[in-house]
């Protein structure tokens, strides 16, 4: 245990993916690796600090003098200096990242407190990859605390299936014709609507997004195969689903969307899966064989938010997709003037040759649309045709939005 003298600064140390390099290099290796940074840490802090390692991946190092911002920030440097050179295990050499947790000390707490404040902060310093620091403040027990609470009533509301599908059309732009529609979560709590903005994080930090896309999948799909049969939709509407990466790295993820589509009587070819273009890059290897098997089933792949995330067009290559949704920031930055130099035309033009689709997300006025228009985008979707909706209100009559 550390021991109490009260004007100093907590650090946590907490390794960034440890999972993966203990998969890479193996659980022995892991180990290893583990005891070189507490033998480096040692080394060169001993005689200043006290040390621990406070579970897994976790090292803590309590500083009793040291309290004033720049003294602080200086063990920060040294502690991020000291982890980055290499480790050498079995002759193969491992980088790590590390993010830290600071917490300044205060005569009247315990160390309990302090560990607990620094492991609240370094969850933080996780989430941003910029800085990796993150000095614990109250504010962040209260958020921490709203999440825990969050997650509790996330289950729940999964558990009486509290989250449903609101449809936005999509618009076929030569026509006018309504030829889809995106299906987004929606939350209808006891205590009412959630903004997605507070739960759709949460829900895939915790992995809780896997359940809750599965029971959106399936609803959506059921009101797609209703919505044919009645002739509210053709035949060949297309039912744009989103996908999160937890789902599609899943090994039993293809076979779920099967089941969702034997269950429901829905044709593969009517539905089209959309997935975050930056969260792709960083996912496990599954997720491109789910891809491959997805499309030889029949579904469409949209690559979400193009544009936004990496857009290498020699990843796009690799990956089997059938659509391309341009982001909304590009579609507010259209003007005349620059129409021919935008990305909106760039994107474009590369996909001319290839046989894919581009959908046109965010579009908010009539003066969009028609520069949409010009540039040959086929389809689009935003406030300026219409908001989501349940399916209850959705417009009877095709409407032709021309």
């Amino acid at each position: 245990s550390l021991p109490h003298s009260g004007q100093g600064s907590l650090y946590l140390i907490g390794i960034n993916k440890f999972r993966d390099i203990n998969d890479s290099v193996g659980h022995h290796n892991g180990d290893k690796l583990l005891i070189h940074i507490a033998e480096r840490l040692k080394q060169q802090l001993q005689d200043e600090a006290t040390l621990a390692r406070i579970g897994g991946d976790e090292f803590a190092v309590f500083m009793p003098n040291t309290n004033s911002d720049s003294d602080i920030s200086l063990v920060e440097r040294r502690l991020h200096q000291l982890l980055a050179a290499p480790f050498v295990l079995d002759g193969e050499t491992v980088v790590i990242k590390v993010s830290i947790g600071v917490v300044r000390t205060q005569p009247d707490q315990t160390m309990s407190l302090w560990l607990r404040n620094a492991s609240i902060a370094l969850s933080y310093a996780k989430q941003d990859s910029r800085t990796s620091v993150c000095h614990y403040s109250p504010e962040m027990a209260s958020a921490s605390k709203f999440r825990t609470q969050m997650i509790a009533k996330i289950q729940t509301g999964i558990d009486n299936r509290e989250f449903v599908p609101f449809y936005q059309p999509i618009i076929d732009l030569a026509s006018g014709n309504i030829c889809g529609a995106e299906a987004l979560a929606r939350w209808h709590s006891d205590s009412g609507m959630v903004s997605p903005l507070d739960f759709i994080p949460i829900a895939e930090e915790s992995g809780m997004i896997k359940t809750i896309g599965q029971q959106i999948l399936f609803q959506a799909c059921s009101d797609t195969r209703k919505a044919i049969d009645s002739r509210r939709w053709p035949e060949d509407f297309q039912l744009h689903v989103n996908v999160s990466v937890h789902q599609l790295s899943s090994p039993n993820f293809v076979e779920s969307v099967a089941k969702v589509l034997r269950t429901t009587g829905l044709p593969a070819t009517n539905v089209t899966l959309e997935i975050t273009e930056s969260r792709i890059i960083d996912s496990a290897p599954t997720t491109l064989d789910n891809l491959l098997k997805l499309r030889e089933m029949g579904l469409g792949i949209a690559i979400d938010d193009f544009g936004t995330g990496y857009s290498s067009l020699a990843y796009l290559h690799a990956l089997p997709f059938t659509c391309l949704k341009i982001d909304r920031t590009f579609i507010n930055r259209l003007t005349k003037e620059n129409l021919d130099s935008s990305v909106v035309s760039a994107i474009i033009n590369i996909t001319k040759g290839m046989k894919t689709n581009v959908v046109a997300e965010g579009v908010e006025t009539a003066a969009q649309a028609q520069l949409l228009s010009s540039l040959g985008c086929n389809q689009v979707q935003g406030f300026y045709y219409s908001r989501p909706m349940p399916m209850e209100e959705w417009p009877t009559h095709l409407v032709n939005m021309k």
